[in-house]
């Protein structure tokens, strides 16, 4: 195992992140290799799940949360930033995982049926002038 990222924290809220080993994650979420990358999110959706539902620690998603908001306020173009990661997510990703990831949660008790989904009709892409970021979490590379 390789680390890719590092996020530590003192007692007195003092931050340090690392990050290292970029090629190696480049290699499993690469826009140039569709099928790796879904392999590699796959796993690593099924690792968050039952990390997150088998193992109930939260700790993992607020620290998400709190690195996510931080990330797309320091870039340079936080709300095309926030505004590409949602609609990404909101009307595609999620959609698109939910065969995979919910008979994972459901060994814990999720129950599918009662998740309130959007009604679509379109997309936030129809307000935006251009392409829309495949890999929002790639920085724009």
């Amino acid at each position: 195992m390789k680390t890719i990222f590092c996020f530590s924290m003192d007692e007195n809220g003092k931050v340090e992140i690392t990050t290292d080993n970029e090629q190696l994650l480049d290699k499993f979420a690469s826009p140039g290799h569709p099928k790796a990358t879904k392999h590699f999110l796959k796993e690593l959706m099924t690792s968050v799940v039952h990390k997150m539902w088998g193992e109930k620690n939260t700790c993992l998603s607020k620290a998400i949360r709190l690195l996510s908001m931080a990330e797309v306020c320091s870039c340079a173009e936080p709300y095309q930033q926030a505004e590409d990661f949602w609609s990404t997510m909101m009307f595609g990703f999620i959609k698109e995982s939910e065969k995979m990831i919910n008979p994972l949660k459901e060994m814990y008790g999720f129950n599918p049926r009662i998740v309130e989904r959007p009604f679509i009709g379109g997309n936030a892409f129809c307000f935006r002038i251009g392409e829309p970021e495949d890999y929002p979490w790639r920085g724009k590379k």
